[in-house]
């Protein structure tokens, strides 16, 4: 999915952030395709309760 994206950056963190981002957007993506397939579901997201 990410379609041969190049990196352009100088600095081997700045590639190492850019890949990270491209991996959690990635990853977000497939969580949203696989509610919207209805592979698994839930009624809404919240925080634990705070002790």
């Amino acid at each position: 999915e990410l379609n041969g994206i190049t990196l352009r950056t100088i600095g081997r963190e700045r590639a190492k952030v850019q890949i990270g981002l491209l991996n959690l957007v990635y990853n977000i993506k497939r969580v949203a395709t696989l509610i919207r397939k209805g592979y698994f579901s839930f009624d809404r997201i919240i925080a634990p309760e705070m002790a």
